[in-house]
């Protein structure tokens, strides 16, 4: 991975461990239908508030590891990778601007990433392009 990847990658998970941070820190002023939307966010069933807690640290600590190992984005589950794709979306004009190498290579990566758990998806694309 190049350093400009890498960089986009990081800005990334930066962002995932503040939005996990926010929620962490006002994980008490939830209200039931957020605490619902988490759940979903975080693909649990938990048994009680301790284990959504505990989810949420896991995934901080997560993305604070590919902050400091970017090539470990290859290794998030599906719904986290989705997110990640939803980010780059949303900041992928602003980071175009200063770092479009990086944006690029973090577009592969994802995609790449993405075959993993929908190989079908390589049909839609190579058929639409026909």
């Amino acid at each position: 991975m190049d350093k400009e990847t890498k960089n986009i990658i990081q800005r990334i998970a930066t962002i995932q461990v503040e939005a996990l941070t926010n929620i962490l820190n006002n994980f008490d002023n939830l209200n039931p239908s957020e605490y619902d939307m988490l759940k979903d966010l975080l693909c649990i069933i938990p048994e009680s508030r301790e284990e959504v807690l505990e989810t949420i640290q896991n995934r901080i600590q997560g993305y604070q590891d590919i902050i400091r190992y970017p090539n470990l984005i290859k290794a998030i589950d599906e719904q986290q990778l989705y997110i990640c794709s939803h980010i780059l979306f949303q900041m992928e004009e602003e980071w175009l601007l200063d770092n479009s190498q990086g944006v690029y290579g973090a577009w592969a990566i994802l995609f790449k990433e993405s075959y993993k758990f929908h190989p079908e998806l390589t049909l839609i694309w190579y058929y639409g392009k026909k």
